[in-house]
């Protein structure tokens, strides 16, 4: 392989090689001996691509949660909830249909006060989905009484908030709803008279962001949306991208809900164009602007049942964070964290509890809440490049600044083959004319998960496990004396590059 680099680039070349498992899900000893094919990839360890935030992995409650009255007091939930700080709590939904205390089905004013508790007990950031869409006045602008009521209610119980959202997905209600539908121009409105809302309710030190407008399935609403809202209106933008289709029973959609699906990465790849558009129209409109992905899960419309909570879902989880953090996303928010995804639809990609828990006790972690732990604790809001050559999509590799061991690098996999692969690593520096790698035989500190089954509800880590919301997270120290890091077949995971020290992860 031959490798083109701009002068003063250090970079870290990553040579994968693997071999065909036949057996069951995991690597057999003798998988380890025959490599016959290679694949390499290049991470530069002197250049930072992208800086994400402290909040880069956030989460969402699905407002028909609340609808659903789930507890919002209960201890286990404010417990696994409170580790995954620092990070936002979104409440919205599909549409968003709740207004607060004018029926017996919306939220009770009480219960608001539990949510924003709720918030600060666990110490995230609350952002909460204002209903637009379906509160309109005669000619069509936003109706605000509702939404003042809360603004009132805020201001007698000194409440402050992150921000707050302006309908769920336009575009989408549009094609659902063509006679109720709200155009881009006449939304951009409509977030300015929310923006001017909150001027007169909050003072500037207090007042919440508005964030939005959570697009979906439309390049040229967001374009035109974009277009016309005024700078000084929109904190953040907020968009949704899911890979896979749901399983839809009532328009008698199957979806895409098989394991073959959940392993393909050519489907998974399709993040890859959506999040592209999504930046380049960013870029090109709003280039000031914080790009969130806002919904994103295996699948849409709940996601599938039986899959998109057991371990087969990591392989997208873990990627999709590793490509928003290189496409320069400055948060991901996880489609959901607990409960429903819908009035009767219950939520299959939910990270805590059985799909539409609501109350009691039994409230298990799913295999995604743990990576999302050790993502946290591992992957730094600096992400660096990777780039090379590939020959397969099994494999993917993402590099950032390690989080706990400051000026040393970190990365994250995926290998979603039915084969054992190898990482070989080499770190080049520039010398002369060219680059001369050597091969990194540093101590490592690996964090490998893998399941006995792939539509498991249990995770291992580094053989170990299943872990439970008690277990430690620790990684296992390897003191290299080869270059070799072992991913077993259909595994992710971390490895934190102890003896790798640049200059990026150093600086302040």
């Amino acid at each position: 392989m031959t490798v083109f680099c701009l002068l003063l680039v250090c970079v870290l070349i990553v040579k994968v090689t693997g071999t065909a498992s036949t057996e069951g899900v995991g690597p057999r000893r003798s998988d380890y001996d025959r490599l016959n094919f290679s694949q390499a990839a290049v991470i530069a360890t002197s250049v930072v691509k992208h800086v994400t935030s402290p909040v880069f992995l956030s989460v969402n409650i699905d407002a028909a949660s609340l609808y659903h009255g789930i507890d919002l007091k209960n201890n286990t939930l404010i417990s696994l909830t409170s580790k995954l700080s620092p990070a936002i709590l979104r409440i919205a939904s599909d549409p968003p249909y709740l207004n607060i205390a004018t029926s017996s089905n919306d939220i009770k004013l009480s219960y608001w006060d539990e949510l924003v508790d709720f918030a600060a007990q666990t110490k995230l950031q609350l952002v909460f989905d204002l209903n637009c869409l379906n509160l309109r006045s005669a000619d069509n602008t936003w109706n605000t009484s509702n939404a003042e009521l809360l603004f009132r209610h805020m201001v007698e119980n000194n409440q402050t908030i992150y921000g707050f959202q302006l309908g769920n997905e336009p575009a989408h209600f549009i094609k659902n709803n063509p006679e109720k539908g709200v155009n881009a121009q006449q939304l951009a409105a409509d977030f300015t008279t929310l923006y001017d809302l909150l001027a007169n309710y909050f003072p500037s030190y207090t007042r919440p962001k508005i964030l939005g407008p959570d697009i979906c399935c439309s390049l040229i609403y967001l374009n035109d949306f974009l277009t016309v809202i005024s700078d000084n209106v929109l904190d953040a933008i907020t968009v949704h991208q899911y890979p896979l289709e749901g399983r839809n029973l009532a328009k008698n959609i199957s979806g895409e809900c098989t394991i073959l699906d959940f392993l393909s990465g050519e489907k998974l790849d399709r993040s890859n164009i959506k999040l592209l558009e999504y930046k380049g129209a960013q870029r090109l409109v709003a280039p000031g602007k914080h790009l969130l992905l806002g919904e994103t899960a295996t699948a849409g419309d709940g996601g599938c049942p039986n899959l998109s909570n057991t371990f087969a879902a990591g392989f997208f989880w873990l990627d999709q964070l590793g490509r928003s953090a290189v496409l320069g996303f400055n948060a991901v928010f996880r489609q959901n964290l607990v409960g429903w995804s819908g009035k009767s639809t219950v939520s299959n990609y939910a990270m805590l509890g059985v799909p539409g828990w609501t109350f009691g006790e039994h409230l298990t972690p799913h295999p995604d809440y743990y990576t999302s732990l050790l993502w946290k604790q591992i992957m730094g809001m600096r992400v660096l490049d990777v780039h090379g050559i590939s020959d397969s999509v099994d494999v993917r590799v993402y590099a950032a600044c390690s989080t706990r061991i400051k000026g040393t690098l970190a990365l994250a996999y995926v290998n979603l083959a039915n084969n054992t692969r190898h990482i070989t690593i080499k770190i080049v520096q520039l010398i002369n004319d060219g680059f001369e790698p050597r091969p990194y035989f540093g101590t490592r500190v690996d964090y490998i998960l893998t399941a006995p089954s792939l539509t498991d509800d249990e995770i291992f880590l580094n053989s170990k496990g299943p872990l439970k919301p008690y277990s430690s997270l620790e990684g296992k120290l390897v003191t290299n004396n080869t270059s070799l890091f072992l991913l077993p077949s259909h595994s992710y995971g971390f490895s934190e590059l102890v003896d790798v020290s640049t200059s990026v992860c150093s600086d302040p």
